[in-house]
């Protein structure tokens, strides 16, 4: 065990943490037991509504589809706002559906991508537009923030678990612009 520590210290003084010595230990070997963990979401490139560009952080691109899940039968016809998780292992957007009473499509739902490509989450809330979100909990939650689309009306914020879709935590804020009482995981959404 020395010996491997020997050979590892140089590395893990460089690469900063026994994980990624290890990972590069492996992949000199032939290994791909890392290779999954080590590619990351790096950046988004969003040209329009339809369209989003992920590059990851071995530096190769995708495109991502829009999400093809129906609700209430309709189907997403834009991208929203998309984000990446601090730690580079999530990608979310907010998919906007077509609305009867807007001119304009409504974020009705928040998709999380895992970096396999893999659609892990679709998380509704309380069914109203979701107007601005969050990851929170190290991105094993969201944070979702919600009002219809017009009319002076309370926000409504919702803490979920990204994996389960369990509800975690409301708030209600008591009347519009007042935010007397929100927990932490609330704030700091606009």
């Amino acid at each position: 065990m020395s010996a491997i520590f020997r050979i590892l210290k140089p590395a893990v003084s460089i690469l900063g943490s026994v994980a990624q010595a290890l990972c590069l230990a492996l992949s000199l070997t032939g290994s791909a037991a890392c290779q999954a963990e080590a590619t990351r979401f790096a950046s988004i490139e969003k040209p329009d509504d339809i369209q989003l560009r992920i590059t990851m952080s071995d530096g190769s691109r995708r495109a991502v589809p829009l999400d093809d899940a129906r609700l209430d039968d309709s189907r997403p016809v834009a991208f929203g706002d998309a984000r990446i998780s601090d730690d580079g292992r999530l990608l979310a957007w907010l998919s906007l559906f077509p609305n009867c009473c807007t001119s304009y499509p409504i974020p009705l739902q928040l998709v999380v991508m895992s970096t396999d490509g893999a659609v892990i989450a679709r998380l509704v809330g309380n069914g109203l537009p979701i107007w601005t979100w969050g990851f929170r909990a190290r991105a094993t939650q969201v944070a979702l923030k919600q009002s219809p689309t017009h009319g002076p009306t309370p926000d409504h914020y919702e803490l979920r678990d990204i994996r389960s879709g369990k509800l975690v935590d409301t708030f209600d804020a008591p009347q519009q612009g007042v935010l007397d009482g929100m927990p932490a995981w609330a704030r700091n959404l606009d």
